[in-house]
């Protein structure tokens, strides 16, 4: 494949994940402070099909067009989602999806649950330390009524992680079913 219409593909499929991570965030459980989302599913799918560099732009360029304005959020668009408590999350998305790639695309090895599940799982990770500590962030100097760390991890992480292991499970399948067809086109 030459390398324009390679790049095209890539953009192409850049755009989709920004579309499919958009979508994911509309199927959200509500919790407080924050949702229960399919989000990190495509992000997820985005490092491990994009590879890093991909992976990356899609979700840096979710960012960006959703502060712009563009109702991307869950909480909408604009500026204002930076006094949101989801925020953090947002930002932990591109690192995570660049890790991800990185690690599974990083090695000439057939991907397989060895090399997929410890990625997904340190993607998983990255998302949600970033929410966590903006979370401390929003509730001590954005609202004002700090909360314990130990409420924090519980509301920000632990009542999350029979969901993302589902999405782990998910994203593992769906890469090794798709990944192939990507290749091949």
């Amino acid at each position: 494949m030459s390398g324009s219409l390679k790049n095209s593909r890539q953009l192409l499929f850049s755009g989709l994940f920004i579309a499919l991570t958009t979508l994911g965030g509309f199927i959200r459980i509500p919790f407080f402070p924050v949702p229960l989302t399919f989000q990190t599913l495509f992000v997820y799918l985005s490092g491990t099909l994009l590879g890093s560099r991909h992976g990356v732009l899609c979700q840096v360029l979710f960012i960006i067009l959703g502060l712009a304005g563009l109702p991307l959020f869950t909480t909408g668009g604009g500026l204002r989602t930076v006094l949101q408590p989801t925020f953090g999350y947002l930002l932990g998305f591109p690192l995570a999806a660049g890790l991800i790639g990185y690690l599974t695309h990083r090695s000439k090895t057939e991907m397989n649950v060895r090399t997929l599940v410890p990625a997904l799982t340190m993607g998983c990770l990255v998302i949600f330390t970033l929410g966590i500590v903006y979370l401390a962030v929003y509730t001590k100097w954005i609202v004002g009524h700090p909360m314990s760390w130990i409420n924090m991890f519980w509301a920000g992480f632990i009542i999350f992680i029979p969901a993302e292991i589902l999405k782990i499970a998910l994203a593992y399948t769906l890469t090794l079913k798709l990944r192939p067809l990507l290749k091949r086109g």
